[in-house]
């Protein structure tokens, strides 16, 4: 709701915004203008600078990552590992006792290599 003085002002401003001189309405719209150009976002890449810059790099480390080969790959091969059959004397222990007897995992490996004709 408007109070009278409100109202007043408003018809006061307006009657002398009627009566101006051309001139000075041009200044006028010409610094209306420069304000609105002012209010303005900038472009979007004025805004964001280093976007280009960032997506480059972001491309550049993920072609370096499909081109260069990696260390873990490792060609597969279709042959197994050759046996090695061990022999107990070899890995007999200082106090006479073999290590067949302490570890069965080489037990059960020179089971395989005795079995292999």
């Amino acid at each position: 709701m408007s109070t009278p003085f409100e109202k007043a002002t408003r018809e006061w401003l307006r009657s002398a915004a009627e009566n101006l001189d051309g001139q000075t309405r041009s200044q006028l719209n010409r610094a209306r203008q420069t304000a609105l150009a002012e209010l303005k976002p900038r472009s979007r890449w004025a805004r964001t600078p280093f976007l280009p810059l960032t997506a480059a790099a972001v491309v550049a480390v993920v072609a370096a990552l499909l081109l260069l080969p990696s260390s873990n790959h490792r060609p597969r091969s279709s042959t197994p590992a050759p046996v090695v059959a061990i022999d107990e004397g070899d890995l007999g222990g200082a106090g006479g006792q073999g290590l067949f007897d302490e570890d069965p995992t080489l037990f059960a490996l020179a089971a395989v290599g005795e079995a292999t004709p």
